[in-house]
């Protein structure tokens, strides 16, 4: 289900050659810089952990530091449920990708197989035959699970989905949050309120615990979430009459409680599946940045002594992450030396601007890194004595990785 590195960027490479053959006029790096989620073992986990409760209507709460990922997960995966069958135990769905993971695994050595045959059918016999120059008896075929569930179609499946977005902050009312429920909602008979025919909502609500405290300590749009998931509706203040809710599920993104950040209520709570998200490991941030970096400059067609500075450039780049984190620490005086994951995305989007044709030696991608890595640390800092530290660390790992000295 997780790739290694150098197989998802000659796939990523592969897909936009073939979207660029597709899309005659568009620039070249406008198709290789478009955002997507580099899957990990994490992100399969929590991806198929929040499909299958949400599919089923119980509500997900995903928790954790900012920059792990929460918001980009669930946009993720709500962007796949979208699709066509995107919900149903299919190949190259969420919950497919799981349920019928060794019936994939087949499939793809089945095609290895077929890549491998294709190098030498200009050497071998072309008989009609012969199928991708082997000349021996009918390809085996891997049964699937699909195709023994043609034509048994579940009514859960038979439902599309829809979704919609509910971003809070410190100044949204309960009313804002239900309009925009209801907004995608259709009247049915009586006094119910669900989606189109045929179809599914799921609602996102982002930075679930932004909303401001009242003077006795009730935040009305958490106070109308709790209503919802409780009872199944809302109060129609217009008419004066209660509205039930049906076929509408619930995911929220919340980080921990800290400045505008509020604690959740334990009745709020007690509804969730909550999963809490933890940092990424080294080698998963290895792992996302080299297939993005690499990725762009193998689409680009840098040049090989650039190209070989992939793996070195990430490393590099997440030791200089992790030294800020741990010694510049936020203080009274220094209260926004905060660092996560963002500031590290901030410095690869920085290398993804590169020009094939302006970096072409090691030395040109050093000095790009240099001032991206200056631009996001350093003009942060506000003590001489902490831009000294940091000059040191990056003085530290251009030796260490690159074997560089101070001239």
């Amino acid at each position: 289900m997780v790739l290694s590195t150098q197989a998802l960027i000659t796939k990523g490479v592969q897909l936009s050659s073939l979207a660029g053959s597709i899309m005659s006029g568009t620039p070249k790096s406008k198709q290789t810089n478009q955002k997507s989620l580099v899957c990990t073992v994490d992100i399969v986990r929590y991806s198929f952990l929040t499909s299958l409760l949400l599919l089923n209507k119980c509500p997900v709460l995903l928790t954790g530091e900012s920059g792990v990922g929460k918001s980009a997960i669930i946009q993720e995966l709500l962007s796949k449920l979208q699709k066509p069958k995107g919900s149903s135990i299919q190949t190259k769905t969420i919950l497919g990708n799981v349920f019928l993971f060794n019936e994939m695994k087949h499939e793809s050595m089945v095609a290895d197989i077929g890549y491998l045959a294709d190098g030498f059918s200009e050497d071998v016999n072309t008989d009609p035959s012969c199928i991708d120059g082997v000349c021996s008896g009918p390809r085996m075929e891997f049964p699937t699970k699909d195709s023994a569930q043609a034509g048994t179609k579940s009514s859960q499946d038979s439902k599309e989905l829809q979704t919609t977005t509910v971003l809070f902050s410190t100044q949204t009312t309960s009313a804002q949050t239900q309009a925009q429920i209801l907004h995608k909602l259709v009247k049915r008979s009586g006094n119910r309120r669900s989606p189109p025919k045929y179809t599914k909502l799921i609602v996102f609500v982002d930075d679930l615990n932004m909303p401001a405290v009242e003077q006795y300590g009730a935040q009305p749009p958490l106070e109308l979430i709790r209503q919802f998931l409780d009872l199944g509706g809302f109060f129609d203040m217009k008419r004066l009459r209660w509205l039930r809710v049906e076929d509408v599920a619930l995911v929220a993104a919340c980080a921990p409680p800290s400045g505008a950040r509020s604690e959740l209520s334990q009745r709020l709570l007690k509804h969730f599946c909550i999963f809490n998200l933890p940092q990424h490991s080294t080698k998963a941030l290895q792992y996302i940045f080299q297939v993005k970096v690499g990725l762009f400059l193998e689409s680009n067609n840098f040049m090989p002594v650039v190209r070989r500075c992939r793996e070195l450039l990430v490393k590099a780049a997440i030791s200089i992450y992790y030294k800020m984190c741990r010694h510049m620490l936020p203080t009274p005086i220094n209260p926004h030396y905060t660092f996560n994951v963002r500031d590290l995305i901030k410095v690869t989007q920085g290398l993804l601007q590169a020009n094939e044709t302006d970096i072409v030696s090691k030395e040109q991608i050093l000095m790009l890194f240099a001032h991206e890595v200056t631009r996001v640390f350093h003009d942060r800092l506000s003590d001489v004595k902490d831009r000294q530290m940091f000059y040191t660390f990056l003085s530290d790992d251009l030796h260490n990785y690159f074997k560089v000295t101070e001239g």
